[in-house]
């Protein structure tokens, strides 16, 4: 009996270590998110929540990538599309970066070819310095991006998201991001 007592307290042990040794992980490598509004619809939606690995953490930030910046006191998420030193085109509903159409196979159909942004037409040239990218929503009708208020400096950067799951308030289908299985692990 006492053998059987002590297996269980070991096995107890064990376990209430990995879950504590996981929760600080997860404190001090990502931030916990809450999706707020429609600017990255197909892709998030409006009350999905997930976690976003920290940015001093992440080793590098690739086009398509999502992230999260500050802007004007605020925690916004919006896609990679333009990274340091290149040049960004925006020309007849399409997105060039140095000469090359970029392929968005993030984008539903309806927001593919719609480059326009809240009466903004985006026929536009932006030359990207060191540190600076170039973000777009994937609801491109309605996402204030860079296309609006600039390129965003690294130093703006909180992290990079990597976990998002539930439907949020997802209106018809929702995309194969919210299925949990498509997402890379938060240890990632």
């Amino acid at each position: 009996m006492k053998k059987i007592l002590k297996i269980i307290w070991i096995v107890i042990v064990s376990i209430s270590i990995v879950i504590i040794g996981l929760w600080g992980y997860t404190k001090i490598c990502f931030n916990p998110i809450v999706i707020s509004g429609d600017s990255m619809m197909n892709t998030l939606y409006d009350g999905q929540v997930g976690y976003e690995r920290k940015i001093e953490l992440v080793k590098e930030i690739n086009r398509g990538d999502i992230i999260t910046f500050r802007k004007d006191n605020k925690s916004i998420v919006k896609r990679i599309i333009g990274l340091p030193n290149e040049t960004i085109k925006l020309r007849n509903n399409t997105v060039y970066i140095n000469g090359e159409v970029l392929e968005e196979l993030y984008l539903s159909d309806e927001n593919k070819t719609e480059i326009t942004n809240h009466g903004i037409y985006s026929n536009m040239t932006v030359e990207l310095k060191e540190n600076e990218y170039y973000v777009m929503g994937d609801n491109r009708m309605n996402s204030y991006d860079s296309r609006y208020y600039g390129p965003v400096s690294y130093d703006q950067f909180i992290g990079k998201v990597r976990v998002i799951y539930g439907q949020g308030k997802c209106e018809n289908e929702c995309s194969d991001f919210t299925d949990f299985r498509y997402i890379p692990w938060i240890f990632f």
